[in-house]
């Protein structure tokens, strides 16, 4: 289903999508055609929509060095793109250097997100939060030094909580396990998002759902201060 109808359906004031560019690439499309592509399906969504750019960790360094190079000529790009989003393999992330593609986004004030904390251990959130210097997680859900935690809250980082995502990757072995009510009890900021909404079968509605199940009482309150969340 095309996601701007999914948008639609779920009633959504708007929506964060990220977006990888390299198959237009691939196919031969210039930087400008790209763009123009992205702005058109813009302006023909039911509700206002904005874009991240996509960058995975295991992107080929032809490909982040293709990435670069346009972000460097087009100042377009920072128009249509609300910032950044580096997904993938989380063992992949610290191979990178990142900071040549972060950089100009970070310049801009843009945001810069990355998917880190789902599995495995938190040395990778505290890398992100850290040495890339992202204002943005997606996931996080593995976090639980208190240091850590204190420097996000200190850095108003919001979490971006998947819990679909979280519970078919297997990293939550039951939804009732799912760390959310403790993370938005120690203060953390958190938003809810679908990850990849065709991979895990999934939309808005239903990951708020599964919100209401974990939070049970608390659900209310946490559901308006979703309504004011800003990005």
């Amino acid at each position: 289903m095309d996601v701007t109808s999914e948008i639609k359906e779920d009633a959504c004031s708007g929506a964060l999508l990220s977006v990888s560019i390299d198959k237009y690439f691939i196919s031969g499309m210039e930087i400008k055609q790209i763009l123009n592509t992205l702005r058109q399906a813009r302006n023909d969504a039911y509700a206002p929509i904005d874009y991240l750019l996509s960058l995975r960790y295991d992107s080929s360094p032809a490909m982040v060095k293709m990435l670069i190079d346009n972000i460097n000529i087009c100042e377009e790009i920072f128009e249509t793109f609300k910032g950044i989003d580096m997904v993938g393999n989380e063992k992949e992330m610290k191979k990178k250097d990142l900071e040549e593609f972060v950089d100009p986004w970070r310049n801009k004030g843009k945001i810069i997100r990355a998917h880190v904390g789902e599995y495995g251990d938190e040395n990778n959130v505290a890398h992100a939060v850290k040495t890339i210097k992202v204002n943005r997680i997606a996931h996080g859900i593995c976090v639980q030094d208190a240091n850590l935690i204190s420097e996000i809250k200190d850095k108003d980082i919001p979490l971006d909580i998947c819990i679909s995502s979280n519970f078919l990757t297997s990293n939550v072995k039951h939804i009732k396990d799912h760390p959310l009510k403790r993370l938005i009890e120690q203060g953390l900021r958190i938003t809810i998002g679908t990850d990849d909404p065709t991979v895990f079968n999934t939309d808005m509605s239903k990951e708020l759902r599964y919100c209401k199940l974990l939070l049970g009482d608390m659900f209310d309150d946490f559901y308006l201060r979703l309504c004011h969340e800003t990005y």
